[in-house]
Order: C-alpha cells, then structure tokens, then sequence
C-alpha cells in the first residue's frame, strides 16, 4: 500500500520587518526555491543571514528555510545543523520540530526521530500530522504497538483522518490480517465517499491480493474525482500492467510523471511497461 505519511517542508519569511536588503535577498531565494534551484536559494539565504541581526525576531525561519534547501540539495548534514541552530533561538517551534524530525527519519536516525516527534507532540497534542508521523517513525523502528497507539489517537481526534485508518490498515496487512485490512480501507470509503485517498488506498489493496477488477473500478473513482491525483495513475498503471495491458500502463505512468510524480518506483514501472 502506498504511505500516506509526508514530511512538511515549509517555506515562510513573508514579514517586512526585514531591512530592504534582507528581505530583496530572501524574496530571491523564496523564488529560486519554488523553481527548485537550490543552490541558488542556498546562496541567498546564507547573505541574508550574514546581513541581518544576530536577534532578529525572524531568524529562525530564514535559517529553516536555508536547512530545507540543503535538504532538497541532497545535503542532509548540512540541513541538519542548520535546524538545528534554528532550534537554539526557539526550541518550541513545532513546525521546525517536525522539520528536524523527518530529516532524522530520512537520514534513518528513528530513535531521534522519535524523540523529537514526542516534543513536538507535548506542544500540540491533538495535531494529527505529528501523531501519525510520530506513529510512522515509530513503525520503521519495530516499535508496532506504540505505532498502533498514535493512530488510535489520532483517530479518537478525527474518526474521518483516513491517512491514520490506512495506516493501521498496511500494518494488519502485513499482519496477515487480510480481513481487518480491508475493514479499515472500506470504512474509510464509506466515511469520505468524495475522498480520492480512499479509493486509491482501497484499489491498491485490492491490488495486492490479486483482485484487479475491483481494483480497476475503485481507482477510476479516484481519478475520476481528481483528474489532476498522480499517484492513482500511478496505481492504475500497475493494475493494467499486472492485467498485462502494457500500453494503457505505459499511458498511466507518463501521465503520472508529467503530474510531478518523479520517483525512482515510477520509473522502473514505466521500464517494465515497455
């Protein structure tokens, strides 16, 4: 099944209490990192930092700003300490916790990523996209009980939280527990009919145990309810490709490529589909 879990990446320094030469520099970077030049934003972000005051109020966010441009540049190090000398000026910003959190996960520091998912977590208890990532790194670490916990909660939150239901869905699924896996997807479709999410999530389920009918039916609901929803052509590929209708698979990958789905995974189905 394909996780519904996301790192947030933020991207914020709108405030003009900047100086104007400041505020010129990150207004560059802002823009080169929404055009994915990241050494380009990088460059920026490190003058602007040099210009501005040691106890600038808004610090903090040029310097998230600078670590999640390292990390998009495939410098996880770098991101790393740069979060971190953010985190010296406030320790309780809960959106760069979850920053540094998820680049722990990604650079498979799970213990740590743990930890600071829990600070994050104390500061905002009922935030559901901690409570499921927090159960996520959690998952990866063997800890499934405690996994099982956090989506609990999140649920008792909002019964309606479908990415925490198809969570629990993937790990009765490797359970084994076919049947309750698909109690939890069909839940979630039956709770959110006009929810792409569920369908994809349910088709990909009825994919992986062989039922491709069914799981043709309910991802051209997804797609028909978003045109625009890359991962459910992706979804469909596979379902043609495991049909053997190469060429429609083949038309489903592209299109979820020319969507922005660019993955590794992605690829190699369209090599498979050739």
């Amino acid at each position: 099944m394909k996780k519904t879990i996301l790192f947030l990446i933020i991207i914020f320094c709108t405030n003009t209490t900047f100086g104007q030469s400041d505020w010129d520099l990150i207004k560059k970077g802002n823009i080169c990192f929404s055009e994915s030049n990241y050494n380009c934003s990088i460059r920026n972000y490190k003058k602007a930092l040099k210009q501005m005051d040691p106890d600038h109020i808004q610090r903090i966010y040029v310097l998230s700003n600078l670590g999640t441009s390292y990390w998009r540049n495939k410098n996880q190090t770098a991101a790393l300490k740069t979060y971190l000398k953010a985190k010296l000026i406030d320790s309780k910003d809960v959106g760069l916790l979850k920053n540094i959190a998820s680049l722990y996960r990604a650079m498979d520091s799970l213990d740590s990523s743990i930890r600071v998912y829990k600070l994050a977590s104390s500061l905002e208890p009922k935030n559901l996209d901690i409570l499921i990532n927090k159960a996520y790194s959690k998952s990866l670490n063997g800890d499934t009980i405690g996994a099982v916990n956090d989506y609990n909660i999140a649920l008792k939150i909002d019964p309606k939280y479908y990415p925490a239901r198809t969570n629990l869905a993937i790990i009765k699924f490797a359970k084994k527990d076919t049947i309750g896996a698909f109690e939890d997807f069909d839940e979630m479709v039956n709770l959110l009919p006009n929810e792409p999410n569920t369908y994809n999530n349910r088709a990909d389920f009825y994919l992986k145990t062989g039922n491709y009918e069914k799981a043709l039916k309910d991802i051209n609901i997804a797609i028909r309810l978003d045109k625009k929803f890359a991962l459910a052509f992706m979804t469909r590929g596979e379902i043609y490709l495991k049909m053997n209708k190469k060429s429609k698979a083949k038309k489903d990958f592209k299109k979820s490529i020319k969507l922005g789905l660019q993955t590794k995974v992605v690829f190699d189905l369209l090599k498979k589909s050739q």
